[in-house]
C-alpha cells in the first residue's frame, strides 16, 4: 500500500494522489490518502471508510517513527520500484506523473473526486441568475501567496487580466460572453472589469464551489495553478495559462489538461 501524505492546497493535493493512484492501479497496489483523511472532506474518496483522522493520525505516527519508509522526488525510477514493490510505503514527493495511466483510470480517479452535489447545485443555481450568453470564460485570478511564489512570476494586476478579457472577446466577435471571475483577493475591485466588459461576474462561493463553477465554463484563463488545471479536467475545457503579460492572447494557447499537467 502507497500512502500519499499530500503537498500544498487542495487542488495540488488532488492532482499528487491522482497520478499516485493510476500508478499503483496500474501495479495491482492499494493507496491512501493522508490529507483526504481529514481535510478537504468534499469528494467520494474522503467516504471511504479507511479515509478516516484516526487512521491519518496513526499513520503519520508511524512516518515519523520511520516505521514506514518515505520516498520523493530525486530518482524516479526508483522510487517507481519502491512504491512497485515496498508493502506499506509512504509517498511525499510532488513530481511523479503518469499522463497515460492517468488518462488510461480517469473516470475512476473523477469519480473519486466527483464535486459535492450540494455545492453543485449552489453553484447551477447561482448560474440561472445571469444573463444569457453563447460563452463563458471561466477567469481564475491568483492572489494572496502569488506575490511570493516563483518571487512573484505569476501575480498580475487587474489591467493585465483585463487585457486578456477584451482579446477574448475580440477573438469571438458577434458572441455574448460572459466572465466568471474566481479569485482569493478580497479586494478585486469588480467594477473596473465591467468597466471593460459589461457582462462580468465575481463568485464570493466556497473553494468547492468556485472549482464548481470553473468547470462549468466553456473556457479557462488564469495563470499557473493546479486550481484552473483540476477545474479543466471534469469536462476537458481549453484552458489557457497567462506566462507573461505582453504575449497576446490566440485561440491556439487554450491547451487541455494532459497538456499542460507536466507543467506544474
Amino acid at each position: 500500500m502507497i500512502l500519499v501524505k499530500g503537498y500544498g492546497q487542495m487542488c495540488n493535493n488532488i492532482l499528487q494522489y491522482a497520478h499516485i493512484y493510476a500508478f499503483a492501479r496500474e501495479h495491482g497496489v492499494r493507496t491512501f490518502s493522508l490529507r483526504f483523511s481529514y481535510k478537504y472532506r468534499h469528494f467520494p474518496i474522503c467516504k471511504k471508510w479507511y479515509h478516516n483522522p484516526l487512521f491519518y493520525v496513526l499513520s503519520k505516527l508511524l512516518i515519523q517513527l520511520r516505521l514506514i519508509p518515505l520516498v520523493g522526488d530525486p530518482e524516479s525510477a526508483e522510487v517507481d520500484r519502491r512504491l512497485r514493490e515496498t508493502p506499506l510505503i509512504a509517498y511525499g514527493g510532488w513530481h511523479s506523473r503518469y499522463p497515460e495511466l492517468f488518462q488510461k483510470y480517469r473516470q475512476e480517479i473523477l469519480e473519486l473526486f466527483a464535486i459535492d452535489p450540494k455545492a453543485e447545485e449552489k453553484v447551477k443555481g447561482w448560474m440561472k441568475h445571469l444573463p444569457e450568453a453563447d460563452l463563458t470564460l471561466g477567469l481564475h485570478i491568483r492572489r494572496g501567496d502569488y506575490a511570493r511564489w516563483q518571487g512573484g512570476k505569476y501575480f498580475f494586476d487587474d489591467s493585465v487580466y483585463q487585457k486578456k478579457i477584451e482579446e477574448f472577446v475580440a477573438l469571438h466577435p458577434g458572441k455574448r460572453v460572459n466572465v466568471l471571475i474566481c479569485t482569493n483577493d478580497p479586494q478585486l475591485d469588480l467594477a473596473s472589469y465591467r468597466a471593460v466588459h459589461p457582462q462580468v461576474f465575481l463568485s464570493e462561493g466556497s473553494a468547492i464551489e468556485d472549482l464548481s463553477l470553473l468547470a462549468h465554463c466553456d473556457y479557462l484563463l488564469g495563470v499557473k495553478s493546479t486550481f484552473s488545471l483540476w477545474a479543466s479536467v471534469y469536462r476537458d475545457l481549453p484552458l489557457y495559462w497567462i506566462e507573461d503579460r505582453e504575449t497576446p492572447l490566440s485561440l491556439a494557447g487554450f491547451k487541455t489538461f494532459l497538456d499542460l499537467c507536466l507543467l506544474v
